[in-house]
């Protein structure tokens, strides 16, 4: 997988190149001969949207600091004619079948029209329809009379749907006009309706990357959904927020109503066993333990007549909080937390933000739900301790667990350039430090027989498997939810990565699924900034 990963880097590398030097070609070489031809011809007023006019783009920044467009407004041509003028439907309809494809019968019924100016036969183009239809027009002019070009005003996204849960779309509004419907479309609303350009921290070939990833991974393990998201620590810019399912912001009206949601910011998950370095950090940061504090582990906890058993159900004996990460124990979890106190625990919990919105530039993200904290009840904490009974956003976990890469500090995200902002430390640096420590030792040593480590490079990294929730039950199906986050180079951190994986099939355990595309994304991003490795091997 790894190999192929890698052939997909430089085939999305150029595919990107591809897309900007095509809508170059389109747009500024081919444009002024389209519009020659537009001009020509009898297209009604109606066709330039009026509340597209003025709208500002929206754009980001490459790696190679050159920018790429999102979003614009872009010249479209719909195919047209008109009835009055058509002198000969039999030699149009034969010159325009062979480079258009539509309805034989459908069209020389409107050229029958004789009434009416104006019939579409097509709308939206293709750009190479397009120039095909316009070097014709142009060729045959005469034989062409009432043959039209109808140029159109639309919203266009050159990037399809790579990154549309960020960007949006635009669609009706009460009064008949456009507006933005979605994503950063709809929350920068006011300033894109005035000119203003909007300027991402998506870095697109980062994008590319993450959309064919997920792409090999749904093909894969047939999962119902996942996502990669892509972020810098210390800064809190997101590089990569990819989803599946998606949809195509240019035909957003060919997807599913459940397609549009942003399972980042607009769905809860139980995070499952990657909370586990939060719960180690809050103890470890109040003093209630160390790497080496140990406890006797039996395999099991009970509480309030309910037993909490590790994975596979087996005692280790005498165990470490280092071995609690290593062989992500759940017995361990529930041992830091004890020994921290449910109200120092829920105050962690509350500090790293897992019950709050990340106030991230995006319309309609939700809080988690943390509710469970504020139970008297032990069972509630200790299953919280290995993340089962709380939920929370993607975006909100990814933010928290972010912070161990930042001494320690939660930033709010960012996926509009702007200056970062620090929301609070939750714990202090050395804390910080020390669990990274602890979770380069888990890549190092046990995850998924060092399939998670990158050569040259410190990678600290933990997974996640948790069952989902049954509604119907009350408990928990046989479906699992996979995550997996990590940051490298570890002691330096430039990139944080997190990832989740929904019903794959056939596979129990996130370190199967999730492992080597964590490696493969994180590798892209290494060698695409350039960023020196910082271990001698």
């Amino acid at each position: 997988m790894n190999a192929r990963l890698l052939v997909i880097g430089g085939i999305c590398t150029l595919f990107l190149a591809g897309i900007v030097a095509r809508l170059g070609y389109l747009q500024i070489t081919r444009y002024e001969h389209f519009e020659e031809i537009a001009a020509s011809q009898e297209s009604p007023d109606a066709f330039t949207e009026s509340s597209l006019a003025n709208r500002g783009n929206i754009i980001a920044q490459r790696a190679s600091d050159d920018s790429f467009l999102f979003a614009s407004v872009r010249r479209q041509y719909d195919l047209a004619i008109n009835p009055q003028t058509l002198a000969d439907p039999e030699n149009a309809y034969q010159a325009l079948s062979s480079l258009v494809s539509f309805d034989r019968d459908d069209f020389f019924a409107k050229a029958g029209k004789k009434s009416d100016p104006f019939e579409m036969i097509k709308k939206e183009l293709t750009d190479e329809e397009v120039e095909a239809v316009g070097r014709v027009i142009r060729e045959r002019s005469g034989a062409l009379q009432g043959v039209l070009l109808a140029p159109q005003k639309r919203r266009f996204y050159p990037a399809g749907a790579i990154a549309a849960h960020v960007i949006g779309f635009m669609g009706s509004d009460e009064t008949g006009g456009l507006k933005g419907r979605y994503g950063i479309e709809q929350y920068f609303e006011k300033e894109l309706s005035q000119g203003a350009e909007i300027t991402l921290t998506i870095d697109p070939q980062v994008a590319l990357f993450a959309e064919e990833l997920l792409g090999l991974l749904e093909e894969r393990w047939h999962s119902a959904a996942a996502g990669i998201l892509v972020m810098e620590p210390k800064s809190g810019r997101i590089l990569s927020m990819n989803a599946k399912p998606g949809f195509d912001p240019n035909r957003f009206y060919d997807a599913n109503l459940s397609d549009f949601l942003n399972q980042f910011i607009q769905a809860r998950i139980e995070p499952g066993s990657v909370i586990k370095p939060l719960t180690l950090a809050s103890a470890i940061d109040a003093g209630a333990t160390t790497p080496a504090t140990t406890y006797y582990d039996k395999g099991f906890r009970e509480f309030d007549d309910a037993r909490i058993n590790n994975f596979d159900k087996k005692g280790r004996g005498t165990v470490t909080m280092q071995d609690v990460l290593s062989q992500s124990l759940n017995t361990g979890a529930v041992f830091a937390m004890e020994r921290l106190g449910k109200e120092k625990f829920r105050d962690y919990f509350e500090r790293f933000g897992l019950g709050e919105k990340t106030d991230i530039t995006l319309a309609g993200e939700i809080a988690g739900d943390t509710s469970n904290l504020k139970s008297p009840r032990m069972i509630e904490f200790a299953t919280a301790s290995f993340g089962q009974g709380i939920a929370v956003t993607p975006l909100a976990l990814a933010r928290a667990l972010a912070a161990l890469a930042n001494d320690g500090w939660l930033m709010k995200p960012l996926v509009v350039e702007g200056e970062p902002q620090r929301v609070r430390q939750v714990i202090t640096d050395s804390t910080a430090h020390t669990i990274t420590r602890m979770l380069v030792e888990v890549v190092d040593t046990k995850l998924a027989e060092g399939k998670g480590k990158i050569p040259g490079y410190s990678v600290a990294a933990k997974t996640g498997t948790a069952q989902l929730p049954d509604a119907q039950s009350g408990g928990y199906s046989e479906d699992f939810l996979h995550t997996f986050f990590g940051y490298a180079p570890a002691f330096d951190p430039k990139f944080f990565v997190f990832l989740y994986l929904k019903k794959p099939q056939g596979v129990i355990y996130a370190s199967h699924t999730l492992t080597e595309p964590f490696r493969d994304m994180m590798q892209f991003l290494l060698a695409t900034y350039a960023i020196p490795p910082d271990r001698i091997e």
